[in-house]
């Protein structure tokens, strides 16, 4: 694939820009895809059970690959050998093909009807259902592909797979693993609460001496710090970012509260809130906060951008290789020799040579030498004018 974007011999410069296209291209391509997906409707065939549940969990091009599979799958025989365990499926043509011509093949199917493994490898190589294992499939009658046998690249979800500190937000992750999750639900439960211990003194009574009794109960639950709560990764990011307030006191990371009416409060009226660093990032942490403590008063602003005189240019910056490509060589009728033509060509013998020009004096118009060298002094032709040099 990096033989369509890069040239061989290429400098680095102008293979990272290489680079980029391609994974632009790629881009562009899925999103193409995503969006016929999402837009364009699949178009049955066989209107089978399992065609439509393809259509409902496979993208349009792959469903269009399933669906030439699910066809091929038709001109073949099952044989059952041991009942829901292995199974012979015979091409229904194997006597007029050649002998070299595989029309055998042999499907195991394990794991309560979970998964079936045919020899031919298609699954193992390319990750979508073989023509032999559907027609297993259709013997048992069975309603859905098996979930072992849909690969998510495949599917309508395949884009949704994000790295592990953001795994939290596919789709196929529930909300308490979501870190805003837990804050949220308990913000949302303290609300109420309150609200109900407003009404009345005998409410107010109650709910005090619940939420002090859990606050007592829970402090041993509390006492592991996961860094995963929405304020210490607020406040770590600040760090990390080179917060204009935080520093590092003490092994813990400090912030300054703001006030209510938005303004920070002085340096000696500031209250310090300690903060516990995330666990994976505890080992980086210190050494990450004594780098920033000598900026905890600057603030980092964005670079400055120079502007080049004139209106922007539209086309894109063209390579040193592709730079020389108008520039044509000239190439001698005779010999083929570069850089030169038939006129001027410096081995040809009978080609009269330019004579020299005699170096005339700029000042008395003497040839034989020049101005710079001329003895005779210069005379003004008007009377009362200096004469110029």
């Amino acid at each position: 694939m990096l033989k369509q974007y890069v040239p061989p011999s290429c400098s680095m410069n102008l293979f990272v820009k290489q680079y980029n296209k391609l994974q632009f291209d790629r881009e562009q391509e899925e999103g193409f895809q995503e969006k016929r997906t999402r837009l364009s409707r699949a178009v049955l065939k066989v209107n089978t059970a399992l065609e439509v549940h393809a259509s409902k969990i496979y993208t349009r091009k792959m469903f269009e690959i399933f669906g030439g599979i699910l066809y091929e799958s038709r001109r073949y025989d099952v044989e059952e050998i041991i009942e829901k365990q292995k199974y012979i499926v015979t091409h229904q043509k194997a006597e007029h093909r050649e002998k070299w011509f595989m029309c055998r093949f042999e499907v195991n199917v394990s794991d309560n009807l979970g998964y079936f493994s045919s020899i031919c490898g298609l699954f193992e190589h390319m990750g979508m259902v073989c023509c032999h294992s559907l027609q297993v499939m259709v013997l048992l009658r069975l309603k859905q592909i098996p979930p072992r046998h849909i690969l998510k690249r495949w599917s309508i979800h395949g884009r949704d797979n994000l790295p592990g500190h953001l795994k939290h937000y596919q789709q196929d992750m529930g909300q308490p693993d979501a870190p805003t999750s837990r804050h949220s639900a308990m913000y949302i439960t303290a609300l109420e609460v309150g609200n109900m211990g407003d009404r009345n003194p005998a409410a107010f009574e109650f709910m005090m001496s619940g939420l002090v009794e859990l606050r007592t109960r829970g402090a041993e639950v509390c006492a592991f710090n996961d860094g995963l709560g929405v304020v210490e990764q607020q406040v770590s990011n600040n760090v990390v970012a080179g917060g204009p307030r935080s520093k590092y006191v003490d092994g813990k990371t400090t912030c300054s509260v703001r006030s209510v009416e938005g303004n920070r409060t002085n340096s000696r009226d500031a209250t310090l809130v300690p903060v516990h660093p995330p666990m994976n990032q505890a080992s980086d942490f210190p050494e990450a906060a004594s780098r920033l403590m000598h900026n905890d008063e600057q603030e980092l602003l964005a670079p400055e951008r120079n502007n080049k005189r004139g209106r922007p240019t539209t086309s894109r910056d063209k390579a040193p290789y592709e730079k020389d490509i108008a520039k044509r060589s000239r190439f001698y009728s005779i010999y083929r020799g570069k850089g030169h033509k038939a006129s001027t060509c410096p081995d040809r013998g009978d080609m009269p040579k330019k004579e020299r020009k005699v170096a005339t004096s700029g000042k008395c118009g003497v040839p034989g030498h020049r101005r710079t060298t001329c003895s005779k002094p210069l005379v003004s032709m008007m009377p009362g004018v200096p004469p110029s040099h």
